[in-house]
């Protein structure tokens, strides 16, 4: 079992490579005018499910130590602890890129005066603040948000719903959460906030990527202290068919990238309500089916599971916040180099040029700037305890899962 559960959790990080690819790809396809090629530019733009991707995680990360708390394990990390994390696994490298794309790119340092939004993950705050080598980072506003308010839901959870050792008591909750996604771009349409704010990009729209991830933990946890097969048996019997989960998640994003997921256009496009909707729960549904196999981690992982947990992979997942900080950076850089002027085509390329720098500057990232802060995080953070939280993770049948989010 154990032996399984670390190809598992070492797959997640194969995971996390893919979804900063997938951003990546979609970024480079926009830039260079592929969207519009059919079918097949179509799909190139629905490789923004990489955000959903990393939101979910997030939520399965994050919340793992409460479900596990709620479920008799050793407690989650005091507050402090938690945001002192939270603030060097994102803030050093974030801050390093946004200074390079304020003195480098000319069209960003003449908007100067945007800095301090940026500085304060505001801004989405209000429309028309994006930034050239900068627009993929309106996806940390919400991912702040979710940070700080988890620790919020965790105790309001312990403090107002006791758990009482069952999967429906755990799920319940989270099933507000997600609704409140839904609810909120409805509520976004019908305040007529979807054109000229921007609405669509607060953390409130992604309530359901985030709750699909809280409950990928409930199910592990409740796996891990043995569950009753009449609550739990559908999870696992899916879960041990990964083939079958990504398949389908494969035809739920062709779907996305038909007419009712909306305008082919990186990150959610200021449709109407009905493919705004479509597209969030079609992202959902993706994320949550490719997270499943490997959150249960069934007894055969399979080839797939395998490649994703080897060491090249979990790699490039280890860099994949840089890689999803300096790709546009890169992206520029590149069509400066080439020649090529935006969206005129040239797309392959573009992409090999873009990607291997891409990867050589967030190895250079990881060591220099990501590796050294997190270890001084966890140094000022470590609890004191190692012994007794070993222990209680035996007794949970599982071993902590790396908390590396982007």
């Amino acid at each position: 079992m154990a032996a399984t559960d670390d190809r598992h959790v070492a797959a997640l990080d194969g995971l996390r490579a893919i979804a900063a690819t997938c951003v990546l790809v979609t970024h480079v396809a926009f830039t260079t005018g592929t969207y519009s090629a059919g079918l097949a530019g179509a799909l190139l733009a629905r490789l923004d499910v990489g955000v959903a991707l990393f939101f979910v995680l997030s939520g399965y990360l994050l919340y793992l130590p409460h479900a596990r708390q709620r479920r008799g394990g050793r407690p989650a990390l005091p507050l402090g602890a938690y945001l002192v994390r939270r603030v060097m696994r994102i803030v050093p490298a974030y801050l390093l890129v946004v200074a390079v794309a304020f003195a480098v790119l000319p069209q960003t340092r003449a908007r100067l005066s945007e800095l301090p939004l940026y500085l304060g993950f505001l801004q989405t705050a209000t429309p028309g603040h994006l930034v050239a080598g900068l627009t993929q980072t309106w996806s940390l506003g919400p991912e702040v948000a979710f940070y700080l308010l988890l620790p919020v839901w965790a105790l309001l959870l312990r403090r107002l719903l006791p758990a009482d050792g069952t999967l429906r008591r755990e799920v319940v909750p989270l099933a507000v959460i997600a609704f409140c996604g839904p609810l909120w771009l409805l509520l976004v349409d019908g305040l007529g906030w979807m054109h000229g704010t921007g609405a669509l990009l607060w953390a409130p729209s992604f309530a359901a990527w985030f709750a699909a991830g809280m409950l990928l933990s409930v199910l592990r946890v409740d796996r891990e202290v043995g569950p009753d097969p009449s609550q739990a048996r559908s999870w696992l019997v899916l879960a041990a068919a990964p083939g079958a989960c990504w398949v389908t998640a494969a035809a739920l994003l062709v779907v996305a990238a038909s007419p009712v997921g909306g305008t082919l256009f990186p990150g959610p496009a200021p449709d109407g309500i009905a493919a705004v909707l479509t597209k969030n729960l079609l992202y959902t549904a993706v994320a949550f089916l490719a997270l499943l196999p490997l959150v249960l981690a069934p007894a055969a992982p399979g080839r797939l599971v395998g490649a994703l947990g080897s060491a090249t992979a979990r790699a490039v997942g280890r860099w994949s916040y840089s890689v999803f900080l300096l790709h546009l950076l890169v992206i520029e850089a590149v069509l400066r180099i080439t020649g090529t002027v935006a969206f005129t085509g040239r797309f392959w390329p573009v992409l090999g040029l873009t990607f291997v720098l891409t990867l050589m500057l967030a190895a250079i990232s990881w060591r220099l700037v990501e590796a050294p802060t997190q270890r001084a995080a966890h140094r000022w953070t470590a609890p004191r305890d190692d012994g007794r939280q070993r222990q209680e993770g035996e007794q949970l049948g599982g071993r902590a899962v790396p908390g590396r989010v982007l």
